[in-house]
């Protein structure tokens, strides 16, 4: 069970008691609880908070002692956002960063913007890379390329503003004055860190732009920005020769040697690249990550001046140093570079095409093999008639019968008896069957020919609709394929395939034991396989095939039969389970599908246990259990129908012939029929009853949370169905206090945790409060309303209709401070520019006006200076109206009337 709740509630606890203790410590008090609580966040690595954290110091502390602060929150913020996994997350982060910027002077942050620039720089390098093997469209490679196009100038900027800081400080040394040496120290190495960074990543970023737009000015220019790096002056272009053996062994020194070598190739000197490749790789201590950089890029260069032969012997060597394969990234790039070259050196090009797509394929990256398939033709990718030639051909085959297949709609592998589509798949079992043929390529490449194998036997199956008898084919090759998969996994998919296949032949009876045979060679060699389980419940049955396949034929099983009534309950039985464990989106759909089959089973064993028969009384005291729990926890309760199972449980339970179920539960049933009814004062009395019976039987402790949390849902239902009649303000009154009343009930009963069941509780009493209090002026409803609200967002920091909400009702309550800081968070989780961001903006702006109107004219006036009055309404009439208060000349000249 995760820990994370946890986490997150000692951290708010922690930023709570903060709060608290901030006004009146004197400041080394604060400062050292500041330090303890960031130690606390950054240990459990809850990087969201400490940026908050780190982002409220950073404003309470005076500006000359800002800097130490602002470049740790600098390094988190490149961290979450080289870290993100989303785009909206990442740009947030961009947004909080250049905000913290612009609250610093250009000098102070420029050193800091270096470090925020470079995680920008991070993300358009991989999109480049991923571009460079062909698995970023065209439209993610520009937009990289356009922010490379800004960064490189900006780097260049920040490099040179670093190199006249380094000559200061120089100056200051040279000048005896008595400085601080230890502080000028510290301020040289900063500002050395700073240059070569700067123009490490200036340089990079205009290679990337030479290679992808072919610019040469930007490799000449990347040229003195590494230079700086390999031993040259500033502005001039590095000579080989003078290069610092003993700096080769840095990381970065290395790379910025390979950057050169790239720009040498990209201005048309690929004897220059190699030359400079030559040095990285030869350097003695250089970083083994540095020199395969090296031979990765050592390839690019061979290709790209047509050096197939080189190019080839290259990745024979690099195949021979990874075990006898090319590692997949590499492979790939063999494979593209190849595959895109010039007709020139055709022999030894299409040998590197070869080798790369054989060793995709070894490494059982058979989508990336399809993929390059689709990019540049089966008739490129798979040449040759021997084993990997006609397997990347029946890849390819196979993928466009699945397609094809897919088009056609209905379950994804229940065999297809469209004629074009069937021919696809015998096009493609044959190509692979043919590749088996090949019995000496087939050795070389064990992994694929399993992989063939499987592929082959799985297109006859899907072949099958209107032909049984390929199923019957395809069990042979998918046994041969999962006695070869390496991959137990794999193995257990082809055997379970084949499982499916042999029942699909077995429309001819000689073929009965073969279903048997596959079944019992599945359960032998995968006996703790998940579908082990299923199968062994199938054979049992009627042998289906999975939980919903074994649903489906049982269901099939006609009327007439001698076995229907024996096929239903094992229907009913396994449908049950399938509720049990639907997700909720299919909760109810699976509730009633199990009722519809459960129903007429539960009259036939209502009326044979009233002959006497205690085997049918307990099973129907089970069934009308089952039942009552699907029928009432769907989301609109079918009263009769679950009435009518509740009759049958207790005529039942009044012969005696079955053990009685608890009494906990059928008094929450009972509750549960009475809110379904429409009866909530009924429903009350029942809950009174089983909170009695819980006093003096524990076991009854769990229904009577349950029933409290019904209780509660249904106030809450009726409490939204109020408010939407405009027309009663009196039922929406009665409404809310029912919410509040049932809301702590059940809140009690189950904890009063920060889960998403407790938090979603919270919000529904904050809610019903807040309307109590605009609709009565209660000043405890307006409190309740704020503490829940308070308590959702130490949870979940950021939480947008719990921050709205806190702001209207603390600006209500006269807390300024509180509403201030809700608008703020607000603001900076929004889209800027949204019509929620310029609200929260203006609000934001006239509360401040109310707290400290010079701040407020400052903020209209950063907000002018970036927005303008392009509000929608009626924000722009309100931003207007304030800076005609506030004195601030709005664009055009002043306030428009």
């Amino acid at each position: 069970m995760s820990r994370r709740p946890d986490r997150i509630r000692a951290a708010a606890l922690a930023l709570a008691a903060l709060a608290s203790l901030a006004a009146p410590a004197p400041a080394p008090a604060q400062a050292t609880a500041d330090e303890a609580l960031e130690s606390f966040l950054e240990a459990r690595g809850l990087d969201g908070l400490l940026a908050r954290q780190l982002r409220d110091r950073l404003t309470r502390t005076p500006a000359p002692e800002r800097a130490p602060i602002a470049e740790r929150l600098a390094d988190l913020y490149g961290r979450l956002i080289e870290n993100a996994q989303a785009e909206p997350d990442r740009a947030r982060w961009e947004r909080a960063a250049r905000d913290m910027l612009s609250a610093l002077p250009e000098g102070a942050s420029m050193s800091l913007r270096l470090s925020l620039e470079r995680a920008r720089y991070a993300n358009a390098e991989r999109t480049l890379e991923r571009a460079r093997l062909r698995l970023a469209d065209a439209r993610e490679a520009e937009a990289a390329l356009a922010d490379l196009a800004d960064l490189a100038p900006l780097f260049d900027a920040i490099g040179r503003a670093a190199h006249e800081r380094v000559l200061a400080i120089r100056r200051q040394e040279e000048s005896g004055r008595p400085f601080d040496a230890a502080l000028l120290a510290e301020a040289l190495a900063d500002a050395r860190r700073d240059r070569s960074l700067a123009f490490y990543l200036a340089g990079w970023s205009n290679v990337y732009l030479a290679e992808s737009a072919g610019a040469r000015g930007r490799a000449r220019d990347a040229l003195p920005q590494f230079g700086w790096l390999l031993g040259a002056n500033l502005d001039e272009a590095p000579q080989i020769d003078r290069v610092p053996a003993r700096t080769l062994r840095l990381e970065h020194v290395g790379r910025s040697a390979i950057g050169v070598g790239l720009a040498h190739a990209a201005l048309g000197d690929p004897d220059a690249a190699l030359a400079w490749l030559d040095l990285v790789e030869r350097a003695d201590g250089s970083s083994p990550a540095v020199r395969e950089q090296a031979r990765a890029r050592r390839l690019i260069v061979l290709a790209g001046a047509g050096l197939w032969g080189d190019a080839e012997a290259l990745a024979r060597s690099m195949r021979r140093d990874a075990g006898g394969t090319l590692e997949p990234t590499i492979a790939r790039l063999a494979a593209v570079l190849a595959l895109e070259g010039a007709d020139t050196g055709r022999g030894p090009r299409d040998r590197l095409a070869r080798l790369a797509v054989a060793d995709l394929i070894e490494r059982g990256e058979i989508g990336q093999v399809v993929d390059l398939a689709s990019k540049f033709g089966a008739g490129r990718v798979a040449t040759g008639d021997d084993f990997v030639g006609r397997f990347v051909r029946g890849l390819v085959a196979y993928d466009a019968a699945r397609r094809a297949h897919r088009a056609l709609g209905g379950e994804a592998l229940a065999p297809t008896a469209d004629d074009a589509t069937v021919r696809r798949y015998r096009q493609a079992a044959e190509l692979l069957r043919g590749a088996l043929a090949d019995e000496a390529g087939a050795e070389a490449h064990p992994s694929s020919s399993a992989t063939a194998a499987t592929l082959a036997g799985s297109a006859l199956y899907l072949a099958s609709g209107a032909d049984p008898a390929l199923a019957g084919q395809a069990v042979a090759w998918l046994r041969r394929g999962a006695e070869r998969q390496l991959d137990p996994a794999r193995a257990a998919d082809a055997m379970w395939l084949a499982y499916r296949a042999a029942r699909r032949a077995a429309g001819d009876p000689d073929r009965d034991g073969l279903v048997l045979d596959v079944a019992s060679a599945f359960l032998d060699a995968f006996p703790d396989d998940r579908r082990a389980d299923v199968l062994r419940v199938q054979l049992a049955a009627t042998g289906g095939l999975g939980p919903e396949d074994a649903v489906a034929a049982l269901l099939d099983t006609p009327r007439d039969s001698p076995a229907y009534e024996t096929a239903r309950r094992h229907a009913a039985r396994l449908l049950y389970d399938l509720y049990r464990s639907a997700p909720t989106q299919e909760r109810d759909w699976a509730a009633l599908r199990y009722a519809e089959v459960a129903e007429p089973l539960l009259a036939i064993d209502r009326q044979r246990a009233s002959r006497g028969d205690a085997a049918a009384a307990q099973r129907a005291v089970v069934r009308a259990r089952r039942l009552l729990d699907a029928l009432l926890s769907v989301s609109a309760p079918d009263a009769g129908r679950a009435s009518a199972a509740l009759a049958a449980l207790d005529a039942v339970a009044a012969t005696g012939l079955a053990d009685a179920p608890p009494e906990g539960e059928v008094l929450l049933r009972r509750a549960q029929l009475a809110l379904a009814s429409g009866s909530p004062a009924q429903a009350d009395r029942h809950v009174e009853a089983l909170a009695a019976l819980a006093r003096r039987d524990a076991s009854s402790a769990e229904h009577l949370a349950y029933a409290k949390r019904a209780v509660f849902d249904d106030a809450v239902r009726a409490f939204r169905a109020a408010t939407a009649r405009t027309t009663d303000p009196t039922g929406v009154i009665d409404a809310a206090r029912r919410v509040i009343a049932a809301g702590a009930d059940a809140l009690r009963a189950d904890g009063d945790g920060t889960d998403a069941q407790s938090l979603a509780q919270h919000a529904a009493i904050a809610e019903a409060a807040e309307a109590l209090w605009r609709a009565t002026g209660d000043e405890r409803a307006l409190e309740l309303a704020l503490a829940r609200r308070r308590l959702i967002l130490d949870a979940r920091p950021g939480e947008r209709r719990s921050l709205r909400s806190l702001a209207d009702l603390a600006e209500a309550r006269g807390d300024l401070d509180a509403a201030l800081d809700a608008w703020r968070t607000l603001s900076a989780g929004l889209a800027p520019e949204s019509d929620g961001w310029f609200e929260a903006r203006v609000r934001l702006m006239e509360l401040l006006e109310r707290a400290d109107p010079s701040r407020a004219a400052v903020v209209l006036r950063q907000h002018l200076a970036l927005h303008g009055l392009s509000a929608p309404a009626p924000w722009r009439d309100r931003l207007a109206r304030l800076a005609d208060r506030l004195g601030v000349e709005t664009p055009g000249g002043g306030a428009p009337p």
